[in-house]
């Protein structure tokens, strides 16, 4: 993720939940990541990110607002 983010402090990485698609992790920063682990679960997260905002004000809980997008690279390949 260093390679993909260097803004990001990884060095205090820890891992919150493991899923089929996804692996969430928060930095020592305290800002939580969503790494898609296929390719399939990264299009979801692009579709979640375009279609939740519009969802938002309809919604009875907070919605995540993401604050930054890594797309494909060696680093992070989803």
């Amino acid at each position: 993720m260093r390679a993909a983010r260097p803004s990001v402090d990884v060095t205090e990485l820890r891992i919150i939940d493991v899923g089929f698609g996804s692996t969430v992790a928060e930095t020592g920063d305290g800002i939580i990541v969503r790494i898609a682990r296929t390719a399939a679960a990264a299009r979801g997260h692009a579709i979640e990110a375009e279609v939740l905002p519009a969802l938002a004000p309809q919604l009875p809980c907070a919605v995540p607002v993401p604050s930054w997008y890594c797309g494909p690279c060696a680093a992070l390949p989803f």
